[in-house]
């Protein structure tokens, strides 16, 4: 099965689409850091309350994956739907509020996709890659991202246990996405060893 990165569609985003911002108290707020969402790890108490807010003057049209100051995979309900047809167990649905901040126009059905399936797949041998160490930690910047199949378990939806920051899916899950006309993201192909 081929695998795809999944990204924000930043070359085809449009004038009008939205974009999400969050409440800048929202750590103390809702006890949630930006980072947390790519750590594979489950909610048992997510606040439904988590806000974004727009403003309709500097966009009026939400795609299906909502671009927002804190990269999360902001997902409609016809998104959703889609991974749920596929069987997707993997994920998390974490249901928060899109606002527009000078009307109070609230956009429905919009939630946090928690990606709960990290995997040990990186194969740094065939993978194009550089290194770098800051505060005493070595980090890994991919060019190119080669997947180990063995490793991904035939998962649909996937982060990489060294390389959190992407996420991955199967090519499944991309023509359904296609096939429904999901607005607002990107693949990129990576090779699969």
């Amino acid at each position: 099965m081929r695998y795809y990165k999944i990204m924000f569609d930043d070359e085809r985003s449009k004038k009008e689409d939205i974009v999400c911002t969050s409440e800048e108290d929202f750590l103390e707020k809702y006890e949630v850091k930006q980072y947390d969402l790519n750590e594979g790890k489950y909610f048992d108490d997510w606040n439904s309350n988590f806000t974004f807010y727009y403003n309709s003057k500097e966009g009026t049209k939400p795609t299906d994956l909502l671009a927002n100051n804190l990269g999360w995979f902001l997902i409609s309900q016809d998104f959703q739907d889609i991974l749920k047809n596929i069987g997707v167990s993997e994920v998390q649905f974490l249901p928060v509020k899109i606002v527009e901040k000078n009307t109070g126009k609230k956009l429905e059905g919009f939630s946090v996709l928690n990606i709960i399936s990290l995997s040990d797949a990186l194969d740094l041998t065939h993978s194009t890659y550089t290194e770098i160490e800051a505060r005493g930690q070595k980090y890994l910047t991919i060019i190119k991202y080669a997947l180990s199949k063995e490793k991904l378990n035939g998962f649909h939806i996937v982060r990489l246990q060294n390389s959190k920051f992407a996420s991955f899916v199967s090519q499944v899950v991309k023509e359904q996405l296609e096939i429904n006309k999901i607005t607002g993201c990107d693949f990129l192909e990576v090779k699969i060893i």
